[in-house]
């Protein structure tokens, strides 16, 4: 299904730009992004054009979300008509998607100072922030109302394992933090200031809130809105305290 593999390419933290890019060929209906998506062989994640390509997969996919996905249409057996009969999948709610509904998916980022940690624990640290990029458009699916039941458990499913793996890696990192005191001493220089993490907080919470809006006047805008504080947030953490 062809949403499904936008889908996959959208939740995996490990996709890479060109995968991206040549689902974006198969399904755009204008080439108008052709020249930025197309001006170097490949991007990585953070970059305005990853950034633009993942929201153009994301409208791709919920245009392809709007194809019936589980009705039998009339079809012809043994030369006569079979009734058209639609399956409705009405079923209760898992408890992954109970919870995905309550979930707040903001990171909670407590100070890290990633110049002193061990190897092994900036693997984990990079790990969490390629998490958190796609835990946020895996609840966007949990409640998008053009979606399939079925992808928006299966979206829910990954939600709850993702927010989970996050959380357990968070974890490792207090621990590790707890017993090596002395190799944090000094701080992070490049900490953000209390004045730009509130304002990243501000914009996090701004975003759940759209997401969570089940029933947006305007999809569209909601869609634009969510990108340009994606992309603010994006601008604040690379220049620092600059």
């Amino acid at each position: 299904m062809d949403a499904i593999k936008v889908r996959d390419w959208l939740t995996n933290p490990k996709s890479t730009f060109t995968e991206g890019r040549n689902l974006y060929n198969k399904f755009k209906s204008s080439p108008k992004l052709d020249g930025m998506l197309n001006s170097a062989p490949s991007f990585e994640r953070g970059t305005i054009q990853f950034n633009i390509l993942i929201g153009e997969l994301n409208r791709i996919f919920r245009i392809l979300q709007q194809r019936p996905a589980y009705e039998i249409k009339g079809m012809e057996v043994t030369g006569r008509l079979v009734n058209t009969k639609a399956i409705t999948l009405g079923e209760p709610q898992t408890v992954n998607q109970r919870r995905a509904a309550s979930m707040q998916v903001t990171n909670h980022n407590p100070s890290v100072d990633y110049n002193a940690l061990p190897d092994e624990m900036k693997a984990k640290f990079d790990t969490i922030k390629e998490l958190s990029k796609t835990i946020g458009g895996l609840k966007a699916v949990t409640v998008d109302k053009q979606a399939s039941a079925v992808d928006r458990k299966d979206a829910a499913d990954e939600l709850c394992r993702k927010f989970d793996t996050r959380a357990a890696l968070w974890k490792e990192l207090d621990a590790w933090g707890k017993e090596n005191p002395a190799d944090l001493e000094g701080g992070n220089p490049e900490e953000l200031s209390p004045e730009k993490k509130k304002a990243i907080k501000k914009k996090r919470d701004e975003i759940n809130r759209s997401i969570n809006n089940l029933i947006p006047k305007d999809e569209k805008k909601r869609e634009i809105k969510i990108k340009r504080l994606e992309q603010e947030i994006a601008e604040i953490e690379a220049n620092g305290n600059a």
